[in-house]
């Protein structure tokens, strides 16, 4: 891996690039001794990094650990808690408990980290009202300075779609999805966190920099197998294949796939992501990344949502209200090419 940054780096168009943010993650970094951490940290460019997070699992957390990343410049971590109920977590093969969840966000405070974000999962099989709020409600006692919580999902090929296919679990019921979510908006917004993206919470000042330039079609670079980039219009995609990854960088070659994405796909992706977001779709930014033409595509198909109340203008563009964001999808839809 120091390899590959190294070897990226070393591309002009890369070098000079003013990197802001940095994320370990992808996986369970948390793994990494001290001195595996600090020898890929060592290789990346941290002059202007305002905002260095990395991906923790609560069973990794410990008091050595995080007096290790500290002094690394890591300011950010990213804990995968997902429920707070352990016949939940069962289920969907997590291997901490609610006591070392909690164990864990008590560490990280106790060690001064001032910048945490608690990854949480609704709909899960067997999980109820109660339960979900239970889990909402000891997460706000911690207050986390940001929250991502998403609604489960069922990808084919994984363990929880074949069991859901067998009927060994159940789906959880539409209605049942929507008052989850309305019970996590109305309690983050009491405990004064701002609901800025679909699935992100952050308190005033705390928003995600590093989810944040996804959204607005700012470059980023993958490091890893399987890790995806994007520079200047191109998409990046490292091998999956783990020993075609280390091959390939031990014989100094970058062999990332590429994508050169046409008008089209960047004004799908800007619509798809900008649209998930309480800033919207912002008109410049849409005529920077793919013309006045697209714009004004866009600005006529929007009027007639902005009419029906499907979406609604800001000061520099518009964006979908937030009493519709659970059917945004058919909303982006209706705005793609």
């Amino acid at each position: 891996m120091t390899k590959e940054i190294r070897l990226w780096l070393s591309k002009p168009e890369i070098h000079n690039i003013d990197w802001t943010t940095i994320y370990i993650g992808g996986g369970t970094p948390s793994l990494l001794e001290a001195d595996e951490l600090s020898d890929i940290i060592s290789e990346l460019p941290l002059t202007n990094v305002q905002e260095f997070t990395i991906e923790a699992n609560p069973e990794n957390i410990s008091e050595r650990w995080v007096s290790s990343i500290l002094p690394l410049g890591i300011n950010r971590v990213s804990i995968g808690i997902q429920s707070l109920a352990d016949n939940e977590l069962k289920i969907v093969g997590r291997n901490h408990s609610s006591i070392q969840a909690i164990k864990a966000l008590q560490i990280l405070r106790l060690a001064g980290v001032n910048n945490i974000s608690a990854d949480l999962i609704y709909g899960l099989p067997g999980q109820t009202l109660d339960s979900w709020e239970r889990s909402l409600n000891t997460i706000m006692d911690f207050r986390p300075e940001h929250l991502s919580a998403y609604s489960l999902s069922y990808e084919p090929g994984t363990r929880l779609y074949a069991q859901r296919e067998t009927g060994k679990i159940f789906e959880t019921e539409d209605d049942i999805i929507c008052q989850m979510f309305e019970m996590l908006t109305e309690k983050t917004l009491d405990h004064g966190y701002e609901h800025y993206e679909i699935s992100n919470f952050g308190l005033p000042g705390r928003h995600s920099m590093h989810n944040s330039s996804y959204w607005t079609f700012s470059p980023y670079l993958g490091i890893g197998a399987a890790a995806h980039g994007y520079i200047d219009g191109i998409r990046f995609a490292n091998p999956w294949n783990i020993r075609k990854y280390i091959d390939s960088i031990t014989h100094g070659q970058i062999i990332a796939d590429k994508e050169i994405l046409t008008a089209n796909d960047i004004y799908n992706e800007y619509v798809m992501t900008a649209l998930r977001t309480t800033s919207g779709i912002v008109y410049d930014r849409l005529m920077q990344l793919t013309g006045d033409a697209m714009a004004e595509r866009l600005k006529s198909s929007a009027s007639k949502l902005i009419n029906s109340g499907l979406l609604e203008n800001t000061i520099h563009g518009v964006r979908i209200p937030q009493n519709k964001w659970l059917v945004s999808d058919a909303i982006i839809r209706d705005l793609m090419v």
